[in-house]
């Protein structure tokens, strides 16, 4: 509460207008929303103990009651950071603008976005393969022209291959009855 306090006087002597007429328009001007942890005092929320931001939107999430002179905490709890431990640590996701909760990618769920939730990781998985599926088909188009380039290109060194091993016993063969031979159980 000390800390407030004197956040406001401070912002006051910086920014105040001279005049009283020309300060109370000021603050008129400067009317600020509070949270329900927090009241307006010429424009500025002054929180309740264990709130803070310019809202008073987040609890401090602080271990224990010790606290630093500056009001800070000493250490958070866990899934919390910052120096009066007002943010939360989203794991797979990121932190409301105003808020202390996280917002999480899909498939995750839970407080800290830290739990696979299983109704969602099938359609997360599932949404996938609509994507990657074709993809994976075109990519697949390539594979099976190449393997049965790759077999045609063997079948026919085989031919050439006992061809010539016939040849160099001097026996007389037509590839095309040696093709016929070695293709027949196929």
């Amino acid at each position: 509460m000390l800390y407030s306090l004197l956040t406001v006087a401070v912002l006051f002597a910086t920014v105040l207008p001279t005049g009283s007429e020309s300060a109370e328009r000021y603050f008129k001007a400067l009317k600020i929303t509070c949270s329900k942890h927090g009241r307006e005092v010429n424009g500025a929320c002054i929180c309740e103990d264990d709130y803070v931001g310019t809202h008073c939107q987040y609890k401090m999430q602080c271990s224990s009651y010790d606290r630093h002179l500056n009001g800070s905490c000493i250490e958070c709890l866990e899934g919390f950071a910052g120096d009066r431990c007002e943010h939360i640590l989203c794991l797979h996701g990121a932190q409301k603008a105003e808020d202390q909760e996280c917002v999480c990618e899909k498939p995750y769920g839970g407080r800290f976005c830290d739990q696979l939730d299983t109704k969602d990781v099938y359609l997360f998985y599932n949404s996938k393969m609509l994507i990657i599926g074709p993809l994976g088909i075109i990519a697949l188009i390539p594979l099976v022209a190449i393997y049965y380039g790759c077999e045609y290109m063997a079948r026919k060194r085989q031919v050439k291959r006992v061809t010539k091993t016939l040849d160099i016993n001097n026996i007389v063969v037509k590839s095309e009855a040696v093709r016929k031979l070695l293709l027949r159980d196929v």
